[in-house]
């Protein structure tokens, strides 16, 4: 059991080391994509550093009064949360830069 929880520790470490830390915050990509159900995004917080923000799953959109989507309802490790769109982050965006960088 202490085996397994060690595994999985070193394993989110090394994600989040790898992979989210090789992330660019902002791209020369101006193309704005609407969210998708079912898409996988880090959770934005101010007051973490971007290794730490959580990642989630979309599994609900929730328009504004003028149709827009405005918030998104997530499904984390530890639960559901509504947060405003702006604070999640999509990560096809990371995995596009990914491919591009490798060529």
């Amino acid at each position: 059991m202490k085996f397994r929880i060690k595994l999985l520790s070193n394993l989110r470490q090394r994600f989040r080391k790898e992979y989210l830390g090789e992330l660019i915050q902002k791209q020369n990509d101006n193309r704005v994509r609407e969210p998708r159900v079912g898409e996988m995004v880090l959770i934005g917080d101010d007051n973490k550093k971007r290794l730490s923000w959580p990642i989630a799953k979309i599994i609900e959109l929730i328009p504004g009064r003028d149709g827009e989507i405005r918030t998104v309802r997530l499904k984390t490790q530890h639960g559901t949360v509504i947060r405003p769109v702006q604070r999640a982050s999509s990560l096809w965006k990371y995995k596009r830069l990914q491919i591009m960088l490798r060529g």
